[in-house]
């Protein structure tokens, strides 16, 4: 039991240390001012883009594979 603990502990230490970073790296974004809008543009063009090339590689790699049919003599 005290394993489980204290590994959910640092589990939830570990969130709470990712969502600080991501809270200080928004709050720097909005303290840029005008320079944050043209961040935040440049962000979702970004996130736009990978989506774009997940979309693609995952219709690639996971398509249906053709079916190769063979005549009957």
């Amino acid at each position: 039991m005290d394993g489980d603990e204290s590994f959910n502990g640092l589990h939830q230490l570990h969130s709470f240390q990712h969502f600080r970073s991501l809270l200080g790296f928004y709050l720097v974004l909005i303290s840029l001012g005008s320079l944050g809008d043209y961040v935040m543009e440049s962000l979702i063009y970004v996130f736009l883009l990978v989506c774009t090339l997940g979309l693609l590689f995952f219709a690639i790699a996971f398509r249906e594979p053709p079916r190769i049919t063979r005549d009957k003599d």
